[in-house]
């Protein structure tokens, strides 16, 4: 057993024995360990032990940023090993490598580092950020679109234009952000990728308008960046993102298989157009409409679904939202202001997930309205309220004397305020008229959901 010695402020010094659990965990758990690391920090990390001197030499992964003071030569001494070691039999091949780098012009380093890499034959998951100064971008070599290994590539502020070729069968996840490529480039991209199973296209730079998403393979499609038109033909296509200003084309017969649909941000989606591409998903399960602030008369009927997000903070308060899905389990609601004009039919409810946001001046109308609104999720197993005010939540006297409360048969009812709510008899009551059968549960702000209050009839 190791010993250490300890010397105290006063300046004494004493000897205890140390034992060194790290070091005996097994090797793929401290690659694990060290895998949340830069390589810088791994080789400091070196010196806590012998194992860990060697272990550090033999990680399956490299991982580089800007922040390391001569970053070219660091990067260069480390593959220089590297290379030495392909002869050893002891030697670990390199699985995993992420570089984010910010530098004036081209760089040597940089393309010795991916050419290296290119020629390894054993590269998993790469993962490159390689931004210029100048208004130029960083040109990938054409190697790394013929890494036959790699099964994750992910790509920022780099230029695919002037690529020949791709080769890329194993690959299965491709993310490009901010990636410079045009119409053109994108069939020659997915036609190199034979068992790709997700794409997510992020700040496209270049002459893209059109593109056309063509794969056999292709399950999840990601899409946060506005084209004139995109065509898309994926008939095994399970999850689809639209993010931002787009123009659709596809149909039920090229992308029938969808179970995930989001919707951000689409202004130019009207009502009918969101029906319409609804209405060709027949198996669709999960759908978010988020900022589509065309929606004025929208009415979702899907047998199948079971998650819905709707959130928006700039719909009509007229606007006419009607949903009737049988088999819903959970529902997030998120809009301001309140819709006056909203129907909801889900017998089958589990969970619903709503934001109140009161009006400026409280009247007759808001309360009426809101009553309305909450009688429509007495049927589900839990509800949770968040609130900007408790004010929003709490009827006047006269009303609940009048009135028989909104959910009766509620039985777990969750309130998370924007700051601390009063926990006075009164309040409680109030909270209690509109679950009486409920536990009441609130969710104090203050201490970051660590501070649950609890109380029932």
């Amino acid at each position: 057993m190791d010993r250490k010695k300890v010397k105290l402020h006063s300046g004494a010094e004493f000897t205890l024995a140390a034992e060194d659990r790290i070091s005996r965990l097994p090797d793929d758990i401290i690659h694990h360990i060290l895998s949340s690391f830069t390589t810088l920090s791994v080789a400091r990390l070196s010196i806590l032990s012998k194992r860990w001197n060697y272990l550090s030499n033999a990680v399956p992964f490299l991982y580089f940023t800007s922040s390391i003071k001569k970053f070219c030569l660091s990067v260069n001494r480390c593959l220089k090993r590297r290379e030495n070691d392909l002869l050893s039999a002891t030697n670990t091949p390199i699985s995993r490598f992420k570089l984010v780098r910010k530098c004036y012009a081209r760089n040597i380093y940089i393309d010795r580092c991916l050419n290296f890499l290119a020629q390894s034959g054993n590269l998993k998951e790469l993962d490159l950020e390689i931004s210029l100064y100048s208004n130029k971008v960083y040109s990938l070599p054409q190697g790394i679109l013929n890494m036959r290994s790699l099964t994750l590539l992910m790509l920022r502020h780099v230029s695919l234009e002037g690529i020949v070729s791709v080769d890329l069968p194993s690959l299965i996840s491709l993310t490009l952000d901010r990636v410079t490529l045009n119409d053109q480039i994108l069939p020659i991209l997915l036609s190199g990728c034979s068992s790709i199973e997700k794409l997510c296209l992020i700040r496209s730079l270049g002459n893209m308008s059109n593109p056309k998403f063509s794969s056999l393979t292709l399950k999840s499609l990601e899409i946060y960046v506005g084209f004139t038109k995109i065509e898309i033909e994926a008939r095994n296509l399970q999850s689809l993102v639209l993010n931002f200003h787009v123009r659709y084309n596809f149909n039920h017969s090229s992308c029938g298989k969808i179970q995930k649909l989001s919707l951000v941000s689409l202004h130019s989606f009207t009502d009918g157009k969101i029906e319409d591409l609804i209405f060709q998903l027949p198996l669709l399960e999960d759908l978010a409409i988020c900022f589509c602030s065309k929606i004025k008369k929208l009415k979702i009927c899907k047998q199948h679904l079971k998650h819905f997000l709707f959130e928006e903070n700039d719909c009509c308060p007229e606007a006419v939202i009607t949903i009737d899905t049988p088999n819903l389990v959970s529902f997030r609601f998120r809009q301001t202001p309140l819709l006056f004009n909203f129907s909801m039919i889900a017998p089958n409810i589990l969970n619903a997930d709503l934001n109140i946001h009161g009006p400026k001046t409280y009247d007759f109308r808001w309360y009426l309205t809101l009553h309305t609104f909450l009688a429509q999720f007495d049927i589900s197993k839990q509800l949770r309220l968040r609130l900007i005010s408790e004010e929003d939540i709490i009827f006047p006297t006269k009303f609940r004397r009048t009135c028989r409360p909104p959910m009766p048969t509620l039985k777990h009812l969750k309130i998370t305020p924007h700051s601390t709510m009063s926990m006075s008899s009164d309040m409680k009551d109030r909270l209690l008229w509109l679950a009486p059968s409920a536990t009441v549960s609130i969710e104090d702000s203050k201490f970051y959901r660590d501070k649950i209050f609890s109380f029932r009839n």
